[in-house]
C-alpha cells in the first residue's frame, strides 16, 4: 500500500476523531471523493487496516464522478447523511464556508498545520480567518484540501 495512503487516512481519521478522543462509542467516518477507482481502493484498504486497529471507528470512502462532487457536497453538506470529510478544490471553500457546508478542523489540528505548511497553504485552505483542512495533493488544476464537514460523526 502506499505511504501516501496510509498517511491521508491518518491524518483524515485525527482531524474527525480529535473532538471525539475522549468517548469510547463507535464512531463512522466517511470520505467523500472524486478520486478515481485506484485510488479509491488504495483509500478503502488503508480504511480496513486501519479499522482492525481501531475497531471503534468506520470508514467509508464514497466517490463520486468529479462533475457530482460540488453538487453532492451542497445537498448533503450539514445533514446527517452528509460526509465527515472531503476532498475539495480550494477555489469552493469560500463559498462553502459562507454557507457553513464545512466546519473547521479542531483547534489543535490547525496548530499543528499552521506550524509544518508555508503560510500561502494555510492561507489557502482558510476562510474568513478558520482554517478548514490541509493539503492532500498538487494536481496541475491546483491544490485540493481535505476539510471537515459540519456534520459530526454518529
Amino acid at each position: 500500500m502506499m505511504l501516501m495512503s496510509k498517511i491521508a487516512l491518518a491524518a483524515l481519521a485525527a482531524v474527525a476523531l480529535t473532538p471525539f478522543a475522549a468517548h469510547a462509542e463507535k464512531v463512522n467516518l466517511t470520505f467523500l471523493t472524486h478520486w478515481a477507482p485506484d485510488s479509491v481502493a488504495m483509500l478503502e484498504k488503508a480504511a480496513s487496516a486501519y479499522a482492525k486497529d481501531h475497531p471503534e471507528v468506520s470508514i467509508a470512502v464514497r466517490a463520486v464522478p468529479f462533475g457530482d462532487l460540488l453538487t453532492t457536497l451542497r445537498a448533503s453538506g450539514g445533514g446527517s447523511g452528509g460526509a465527515t470529510m472531503a476532498s475539495i478544490y480550494n477555489a469552493w471553500l469560500p463559498d462553502l464556508a459562507k454557507d457553513k457546508l464545512l466546519a473547521p478542523i479542531p483547534e489543535a489540528m490547525g496548530a499543528e498545520v499552521k506550524a509544518d505548511w508555508p503560510a500561502g497553504i494555510v492561507g489557502a485552505s482558510s476562510a474568513g480567518g478558520a482554517l478548514y483542512g490541509f493539503r492532500m495533493r498538487s494536481t496541475s488544476m491546483g491544490s485540493t484540501t481535505t476539510r471537515s464537514s459540519s456534520t459530526p460523526p454518529a
